[in-house]
């Protein structure tokens, strides 16, 4: 009995072990299970995961690096370059500096995640920029990171006009992952910080970028620069992934790429296009001696604007083709329904059809179409009058604004016709070309553009008050660690300006609050000056058909309306008096 007993006892021991054994031997295979990823998911991760990465890795290698000086070079390697970018939408982007000319931008740098880094020497294309540039450029769906990278894309467009959208600061990002950058905010100290690579920037920084041939030194400089940038970004998406305690390294390894794209856009929420939040100062004055501190950080986070790089596109057709009548009957032009609305709630006119949304006036109209094929009573397609796409619609000025509200009122009633649907692609490439037309008129009308010239500022700082603020904020910051004379000079500048005797810590606050900006008041706007000169020599038709004419040279449109002219309302206006257009 007892030996049964044992035999038992014997038995299920032996069963327990074989059973945890297989528990044991199936977890892991299902570990391993998890960890292979799937036909839907990321297949190919742009880097390690939570690993550190080597040299190697993070270094641009040389048979990736190419130098494009002209659009050939541009076209040996853009479905390369642009096949890495559709795989992960990133590039690491930046500049180098002109010493010698006033080019401004001598060399840009961007790099994908793969190793791919092209240097791009702006200042020898110029005219020569290709397209396609342009466009990758002002993709705001493909994310350009890099420090300071607000900065580099205001350069980019005042040097050559181009428009550099999805601008990620990667300080803000490293801010949002709660890295410390106890050793300052540089790509340099970043890069330490979050990949482990020393950057020695050495002396080829401020090397001759102007170069006919760029050194090797310069070469792997400027790549590094660029391609650093990405691995950053990157390692800054595993450390918020890391942050959160439901992904796990394993889950991760079966994230799909919808999944991770979601991540990312979240990180970047509201902080594409903007620049670096600069981190609160401990200041013991901060909420004390600066009430409005709070204002103008939030000024700062209002997105940059470059030339007319935000849009706004409707998300109802722009044209709805409404129909209004006259009494008898007689179309007179199409409006939008709202417009249409209006007059029959005002008791103007009476509803006669309902598709298309259709009016009829009970006034005589104090105009008519003086014939049926007219502009103005046609059916307008919602379509981009460039590439005829019909998603991301905007309205394009083909005469710009700051031109046509100085015309006279005879000439802003066809203003109409001189506003175009185009998406935002197209109106991009378009500001471009509109720009150096408008920097020629600068020229011909000695109208300098706004902030080109001095006095051609609407405001000015005043260097007085710019002096006495830093005074000031020295002063009530590091008044102790100042040393006695520079810090008796300080309190005389504070002192004299508002007449006192002594120091007063409300002094000093009051001067910390002085607003340096002040009204030019010779300030005439630039828009004026070109409508003034040309009113007084070439007249204002000869103006308008010449932006008429650039927009079909430098666009080429394949889908404009049909009755739209360059010559529109030309011949009306010729008949009202030929001095109307050269003076008033």
């Amino acid at each position: 009995m007892e030996w049964k007993l044992v035999k038992f006892g014997a038995t299920c021991l032996i069963a327990v072990a074989a059973g945890v054994s297989y528990y044991i031997f199936w977890l892991k295979k299902n570990e391993e299970d998890e960890r292979k990823p799937s036909s839907s998911t990321l297949t190919r991760s742009p880097f390690k995961i939570w690993t550190p990465y080597s040299a190697q890795e993070i270094l641009p290698k040389q048979d990736s690096i190419f130098i494009i000086n002209n659009s050939r070079d541009w076209d040996n390697i853009v479905e390369k370059f642009l096949s890495d970018v559709r795989e992960y939408p990133v590039l690491g982007l930046d500049c180098e500096w002109c010493q010698k000319s006033s080019f401004g931008v001598a060399l840009l740098q961007i790099a994908t995640h793969s190793g791919l880094c092209l240097l791009i020497r702006l200042y020898k294309m110029q005219a020569d920029i290709p397209r396609g540039l342009v466009e990758l450029l002002a993709d705001k769906k493909i994310l350009k990171v890099g420090v300071a990278i607000t900065s580099d894309a205001d350069k980019l467009f005042n040097s050559f006009d181009l428009c550099t959208l999805g601008c990620v600061e990667l300080c803000n990002l490293a801010d949002r992952s709660r890295i410390r950058m106890d050793e300052g905010r540089s790509l340099a100290a970043l890069a330490e910080q979050t990949v482990g690579l020393r950057i020695d920037k050495g002396v080829v920084r401020s090397g001759n970028w102007e170069a006919d041939v760029l050194s090797e030194a310069q070469v792997m400089y400027a790549a590094t620069d660029a391609l650093i940038a990405v691995r950053i970004f990157t390692r800054l998406v595993e450390v918020k992934l890391a942050m959160n305690r439901e992904n796990k390294w394993q889950s991760r390894c079966s994230m799909t790429k919808g999944e991770y794209w979601t991540i990312v856009q979240s990180m970047c929420q509201g902080i594409v296009d903007r620049k670096e939040l600069k981190r609160k100062s401990a200041c013991a004055w901060s909420k004390e001696a600066s009430p409005q501190k709070g204002k103008k950080n939030h000024k700062e986070l209002k997105p940059r604007r470059s030339g007319e790089d935000v849009f706004l596109t409707k998300s109802k057709p722009q044209y709805e083709n409404c129909e209004m009548l006259a009494p008898d009957g007689q179309l007179l032009c199409t409006c939008s329904t709202k417009k249409a609305e209006w007059y029959v709630e005002k008791g103007l006119a009476e509803r006669v059809g309902d598709e298309p949304l259709t009016i009829r006036l009970i006034f005589e109209p104090s105009g008519r179409p003086v014939t049926e094929d007219n502009y103005y009573t046609q059916k307008k397609d919602n379509i981009c009058v460039v590439c005829g796409k019909s998603e991301s619609l905007v309205r394009k000025n083909i005469v710009p604004h700051q031109y046509r509200k100085y015309f006279p009122a005879v000439m802003k009633d066809h203003r109409c016709h001189d506003l175009l649907l185009m998406c935002t692609s197209c109106h991009l490439t378009c500001d471009v070309h509109d720009t150096r037309l408008k920097k020629e008129f600068a020229l011909r009308c000695n109208a300098p553009m706004d902030n080109d010239a001095e006095g051609s500022a609407k405001f000015r700082n005043d260097d007085v008050l710019i002096k006495l603020r830093s005074a000031a904020r020295a002063l009530l910051l590091n008044g102790e660690k100042i040393p006695a004379e520079r810090r008796k000079e300080l309190e005389q500048m504070v002192t004299s300006f508002y007449g006192l005797e002594s120091i007063s810590t409300e002094a000093l606050k009051m001067a910390i609050e002085i607003n340096p900006r002040l009204f030019n008041e010779g300030y005439i706007p630039h828009g004026k000056k070109v409508v003034d000169h040309m009113m007084e020599n070439e007249g204002l038709v000869a103006f308008e058909r010449t932006w008429r004419q650039n927009f079909l040279r430098v666009m080429q449109p394949k889908f404009m309306p049909s009755l739209w002219s360059v010559d529109h309302s030309h011949q009306e206006l010729s008949d009202l008096g030929g001095n109307l257009l050269l003076s008033e």
